[in-house]
This record gives C-alpha cells, structure tokens and sequence, in this order.
C-alpha cells in the first residue's frame, strides 16, 4: 500500500515538474484554443501566415493564429458524437452544430496587456480577405465583399455557410467578434478528456502537443 502511495505522489511530482517544461515549449493559449474547437469537430490550420508582398513594406508577416472548417455531419466513435459538442456555446453565438456549415477565423490573446484595438488589426478587412480566400468557402470574387460585411459583425451566413470571428480571450474585450474566454475552453478540454480518460490517456502519445498529452496524462491518472 505505502509502495503504491509513494508511486502515487512520485507521479504528481513528476506531473508538476511535467507541466512547467510543457509550458516552456508550448503556446498553452493557442493550444487550448486549437483543442476546444478540434474537439468540438472542426478541421483545423494553425499559424496561418499572412505573407505582405509591399516591397516597402520592411515589417513582419502576419498570421492567423487559426483557421477552421466544420461540418454538421462530423462524427468520432471515441469523443465525436453528439452529447461531446459544446452546442450551449455556440448557440449563444447562433450557431447550431447541428446544422450549421462552419469557417472561423481565430484570434488568441491570453494575456491583461491588449486592447481592442489590437483585436481590430487582428481581424481587418486585409486578413480577413486572405482568410477567406484560404478557407476556399467562397469564389475569390466574392472574399472582399465577404470581408466588408464581416468586418463588421461576429459572423455572417452567405448561402449554406456560416463564417465567424473567434477571439479567445484572457479578459473580455467586446467588439465585432465572438469571445471565448480561455479558461473556458480550458475547462472544456478538461472535461472531454475526463470523459473519455481511460483511451485518451492510453493513447495520448498519438496526439501531435504536449499540452494534451499531459492533460490526458493527469486525467488518466483518476482512472
């Protein structure tokens, strides 16, 4: 019993020391984000650069922290099926997973020290255009028209599809975006992994980030 104790309390040392290189290597903010929404079924692209192409322009790219796609009829026999869905949540966007064919354009911003206008940039009427364009819902003719009345609003339906604005955040800041706050998401993780915490610990290595490889760890270890 004492031998099982102490392997016990060796394994929540270890997780802790675990968690402290995890956040050393990992986007924790990106990587929740990307978690919440690929397990609530989208397809999803991360860092998406926004390549400039002004020769005069000596600054940086820009990137999308992530772009996906979602369609109603997605299903996974392990945490894809239809009480796994966080449909409270994006009903209170007005969007039904049930029905409802899905681009988002993502932007994460975990810290205190951002203001809304650093959410403008992230969704101005130039990256929206390329994102659009790289979703590929649309013809390109019709992404700056898109772009214009998106730019606007949280989202917009534009024949069978619906594209929104996510802006996951560690504060809220409103503006012409969904929010999403990050120990919201967090806490979703946590809870499907919980759910399904037998399999997803034992086949936790097959994740590609060691952020749920060690939330599956931890969960795995109330089993």
């Amino acid at each position: 019993m004492s031998v099982c104790i102490t392997n016990l309390h060796l394994s929540r040392s270890l997780g802790t020391i675990m968690i402290e290189e995890v956040l050393k290597q990992v986007n924790y903010a990106e990587a929740l984000a990307y978690w919440y929404l690929r397990l609530n079924g989208f397809f999803l692209i991360e860092n998406f650069v926004l390549h400039r192409f002004d020769q005069e322009n000596k600054s940086g790219s820009a990137d999308a922290d992530l772009l996906g796609i979602r369609l109603p009829h997605v299903y996974e026999t392990v945490g894809g099926q239809k009480q796994d869905w966080d449909y409270e949540r994006f009903k209170s966007w007005d969007i039904d997973l049930s029905k409802d064919y899905l681009g988002v354009i993502v932007e994460v911003k975990s810290g205190q020290n951002f203001d809304k206008e650093e959410l403008l940039k992230a969704f101005n009427h130039k990256r929206l255009v390329s994102a659009i364009k790289r979703c590929g819902m649309f013809p390109r003719s019709k992404a700056a028209e898109i772009a214009n009345q998106l730019k606007e609003s949280s989202s917009i339906r534009q024949n069978q599809w619906t594209i929104m604005k996510l802006a996951v955040l560690g504060k809220n800041i409103e503006g012409p975006w969904n929010v999403l706050d990050i120990r919201e998401a967090e806490q979703f993780v946590i809870n499907r992994i919980k759910a399904y915490s037998y399999i997803k610990c034992r086949d936790r290595l097959y994740f590609p980030d060691l952020l749920i490889q060690y939330i599956a760890w931890k969960c795995g270890l109330n089993v």
